[in-house]
């Protein structure tokens, strides 16, 4: 191999790198479940009770004495059209192809185990992952914790993962934060009746920060078989702060739409459904190349109650 065609095939490789970086940082790890911690895992906290039966009121919480289970289905696909340098996009075309298509399907399981309610009304859980494909949380860790219905949750400690202490604090705030972002409208809601929630979100990541911003609209469509059922429709805006890596932000918008099923007669979700479209661009300086990402991700989840705890 010549020192020019060398030079250009290491740079070629700096590229995806450096947007494998930042896939794995941003999207893999926050916005999509298979990583960490996913906007959509936490919607399933959310639950709902009956107020009449033309009408919904929305609360949050689960019961005591309990085990949950919830499977959760993932289809990321991704699409990098890379521009710019010639020498450098003809050895991404030969290695790889341009675009580059990738799909990856996941499955994780999420346990959530509840105990005894004490007299103050808190009772203990655990949540316990497994399938996350993640060598920071590999599978059987835990989180532990407190909480008290409607929506008191108390995140108490981590076992079981590579995170450092540092890391498992922020990996604890982050979901006791990201699970107050996401109140309810405490009120009956009727067939055909609306509400939406603006969340925005600012994620400390390193070097790097992320700014979000996320417009969910929620609609009641009908209520059969013992289940309400509601369609759901979510935007997204969002940047990341690249300037001290010597790079230009990065700017994404996203779009989805899905639909949620939920148990009356136990008060919680049973089913949520959601797909996904974000799209980005960044340059890589060193490079001179430009990258433009597509992501799809279609996500499946189903929570059942495996058993009441005597």
């Amino acid at each position: 191999m010549t020192k020019t065609k060398f030079y250009f095939t290491l740079l070629a490789q700096i590229t995806i790198m450096n947007y494998r970086r930042f896939n794995s940082i941003f999207v893999h790890k926050y916005l999509y479940p298979g990583r960490s911690v996913s906007l959509f895992f936490l919607v399933f906290m959310l639950s709902l009770a009956l107020s009449a039966q033309e009408k919904i009121t929305f609360v949050t919480g689960y019961s005591p004495n309990t085990i949950y289970e919830q499977n959760i289905s993932n289809i990321i696909q991704t699409e990098m059209l890379f521009s710019g340098n010639p020498e450098i996009i003809e050895y991404i075309q030969a290695d790889q192809g341009n675009p580059v298509i990738n799909e990856e399907r996941q499955l994780q399981v999420l346990t959530i185990v509840t105990g005894a309610e004490a007299s103050t009304g808190f009772f203990p859980f655990f949540m316990e992952f497994m399938g996350m494909q993640s060598e920071l949380i590999p599978d059987g860790t835990r989180i532990y914790g407190r909480l008290k219905f409607p929506a008191i949750f108390d995140f108490d400690s981590v076992s079981g993962t590579q995170l450092d202490h540092e890391q498992q604090r922020f990996f604890l705030q982050g979901m006791q934060d990201l699970i107050r972002q996401f109140p309810f409208p405490n009120r009956a809601l009727a067939i055909g009746d609306t509400f939406s929630e603006i969340t925005p979100i600012e994620i400390p990541m390193g070097e790097m920060a992320v700014k979000m911003n996320i417009l969910t609209l929620y609609k009641l469509q009908r209520i059969e078989d013992g289940e309400a059922v509601f369609s759901i429709k979510q935007e997204l805006q969002a940047s990341m702060n690249m300037t001290d890596l010597g790079e230009e932000d990065i700017n994404m918008t996203g779009a989805g739409s899905g639909i949620m099923h939920y148990d009356m007669q136990n008060k919680f979700i049973t089913l949520n459904e959601m797909s996904f479209i974000m799209d980005f661009a960044f340059d890589v300086k060193e490079t001179d190349v430009n990258i433009e990402v597509k992501q799809s991700t279609s996500i499946q989840q189903r929570c059942k109650i495996v058993a009441n705890i005597e």
